[in-house]
């Protein structure tokens, strides 16, 4: 069963975790006891609905990746960005590949 993140968790992670940047998103992760991938959103990005359609998009590609082993993540867009779903989709892949369990 998952335990619940508290803001602590986020600070800690933030403090301490190691980071991958890209030129749209920031990755914080660290090792935990369960998978937990998050998503967060500058609110200089643009508006509410701007918002949560790139946390959308965050979460679904995020969600269907396989990791090597259990990691807290947590992923900021840093800006707006004007991609389309499969570009960003191939960039988060690309800021993700250390973390990433490879097929072969």
């Amino acid at each position: 069963m998952k335990r619940r993140l508290y803001l602590k968790d986020y600070q800690d992670l933030i403090r301490t975790g190691k980071k991958l940047y890209s030129t749209y998103y920031l990755i914080y992760y660290a090792p935990s006891d369960a998978a937990f991938v998050k998503t967060g959103i500058k609110k200089k990005v643009g508006s509410a609905v701007e918002r949560n359609y790139e946390k959308r998009v965050m979460r679904a590609v995020l969600n269907r990746l396989t990791f090597r082993k259990n990691w807290l993540i947590l992923a900021i867009l840093l800006k707006k960005s004007p991609l389309s779903f499969e570009e960003k989709k191939e960039l988060l892949i690309r800021t993700c590949r250390p973390l990433l369990q490879l097929e072969r």
